[in-house]
């Protein structure tokens, strides 16, 4: 009996000492799971390297060429892309050849029209088949230009400075006007202006001046920065085609530079006082350029 109750016994304790090494081990802690969304993220291609880009400076109405090397580093031939961003307003970029299999040349070549002086930042990318890319940063620093350098670059791109008139019906008046260049101011001019067109030679009259400034009758002004021709308000002493009558007249006006049809053109208002009463009449002015 005594066996049966130490038996019991020990069979009480065993089971007690196994519940508290039971209940000593705790649960693990929770713990909130993040989420990293890595389908936006790139890797970055080590495996290639692109040569010859570096920053570029130039002058609005420009070309730039930047010859380009895109080279393999490690792993076999594979094909790459590439494309620019960040381009400002009115300047072109693009590549000779979009896309080449390692390691070949490419140019990257800008078009630069008209645009405020400053720095602009552009990235050039490029994506291998694999998906991995490579970006460079590139400064386009557009310098400012003084007005002597203005009116020598808008001169070296005029095919001829004989300017064509018509009127407000887009009918050619035979006069020719002359776009001069008064290299001491520093000033754009034109001269024989038409400034009222009349079949009656002695109400026809144009731009005149005499003296030293006998080429330099009506102030022309170019705007790089926005690709204009600006006739800025002034008045003008006009001379009569036949019988030496001279007027006063007032005149204003503004047009543009057309590179991609090759013109340059000013459409002007003239003012005049006829016997008391005002008179306006509106012209056109175009020159072409040079291919």
């Amino acid at each position: 009996m005594n066996k049966v109750v130490l038996a019991l016994g020990l069979l009480a304790l065993t089971f007690t000492a196994c519940e508290k090494k039971k209940s000593s081990i705790l649960p693990p802690p929770e713990v909130d799971t993040v989420y990293i969304d890595t389908t936006t993220v790139k890797p970055v291609d080590t495996s290639l390297t692109i040569a010859g880009i570096s920053d570029i400076r130039t002058t609005p109405w420009s070309e730039v060429v930047m010859p380009i090397t895109v080279m393999r580093n490690i792993g076999s031939e594979q094909k790459v892309s590439m494309s620019i961003s960040g381009v400002p307003a009115n300047v072109k970029a693009k590549f000779s050849s979009v896309t080449g299999y390692t390691t070949f040349n490419t140019n990257l070549m800008l078009d630069v029209r008209f645009a405020a002086p400053g720095t602009y930042e552009m990235k050039i990318v490029s994506v291998s088949e694999t998906g991995k890319t490579k970006d460079y940063i590139v400064h386009l620093v557009i310098d400012s230009m003084t007005n002597r350098e203005i009116n020598s670059l808008f001169l070296s791109k005029v095919l001829t400075t004989s300017l064509l008139t018509s009127d407000s019906t887009d009918s050619i008046i035979y006069q020719q006007t002359v776009l001069t260049n008064n290299t001491f101011e520093s000033q754009l001019y034109l001269r024989n202006l038409v400034l009222n067109f009349n079949t009656t030679p002695t109400e026809y009259f144009i731009s005149y001046m005499t003296g030293i400034n006998s080429n330099y009758h009506v102030k022309v002004i170019v705007n790089m920065a926005e690709g204009t021709v600006i006739i800025p308000d002034q008045i003008i002493e006009g001379r009569s085609m036949q019988g030496a009558n001279y007027k006063d007249f007032t005149v204003a006006g503004q047009g543009k530079i057309d590179i991609d049809n090759g013109t340059y053109s000013i459409t002007y208002s003239t003012i005049h006082d006829d016997n008391g009463s005002f008179v306006i009449r509106n012209y056109t002015v175009k020159g072409v350029l040079r291919d």
